[in-house]
């Protein structure tokens, strides 16, 4: 038996993308769990260090 030629190499692209597909998804799920804070530290804003020191 002779496989189509189209057929033998959709299979080896499937392969190697399914991997590749689930792992971006745990990824992108991940990145998406972490919650970042609104304020990320007290420190004071430029402007205000400029206003505070004129």
């Amino acid at each position: 038996m002779n496989a189509d030629p189209s057929v033998s190499a959709w299979l080896p692209a499937i392969a190697r993308f399914k991997p590749l597909h689930h792992f971006r998804q745990r990824r992108r799920a991940r990145i998406d769990d972490v919650e970042i804070p609104e304020k990320i530290d007290d420190a004071e804003s430029p402007e205000t260090t400029i206003d505070r020191m004129s």
